[in-house]
């Protein structure tokens, strides 16, 4: 895998720290280092219900990268989540895993999709976002090669985050 998906010690950069990156910079820290999000949050729950629900469990993985359906006869990437909220963040979720499928030789369109809104929203990767998203491996190898996690910052999420122990107890 290429340097520019990996942390300096050879970790992958994951789909999720890409997603954490657009949202919360102290969740890219917390992740890299081995803390995790409580399990018995609600909201990670439903999310992997939802995801099992919708997937048939048809998942597809490379290292650091696990997308919940490909469909490789139509060359279709989707992801599926719980909520509409954070779709710009899930957008360039989509977008890593396009860009690191057509770096090895997959040219693929992304999904995503919100069963609970019956929405689908369509993800292509192009030149101008390909450079936006190296900014954000950028970012996820700074935050990550920080001393300290950035500090907590309130946000809408920070009630249902699954690391909101970790910053607001």
């Amino acid at each position: 895998m290429e340097t520019i998906f990996r942390l300096e010690d050879g970790r992958p950069i994951t789909g999720t720290m890409v997603w954490y990156a657009m949202i919360c910079p102290r969740q890219v820290w917390l992740m890299a280092h081995g803390i995790t999000p409580d399990p018995e949050n609600p909201q990670i729950s439903y999310g992997r219900a939802i995801n099992c629900l919708f997937t048939d469990e048809i998942e597809f993985s490379l290292d650091g990268m696990k997308v919940d359906l490909f469909v490789s006869a139509r060359g279709l990437v989707y992801e599926i989540k719980s909520s509409y909220k954070f779709v710009q963040a899930t957008k360039f979720q989509v977008l890593y895993y396009l860009y690191r499928l057509k770096l090895a030789g997959i040219n693929a369109k992304g999904i995503i999709k919100v069963p609970y809104h019956r929405k689908k929203l369509s993800v292509v990767l192009t030149n101008k976002n390909v450079e936006e998203l190296l900014q954000i491996l950028k970012k996820i190898k700074d935050i990550v090669r920080m001393d300290c996690p950035p500090a907590p910052r309130r946000t809408k999420m920070c009630s249902k985050c699954g690391y909101k122990d970790y910053c607001w107890w």
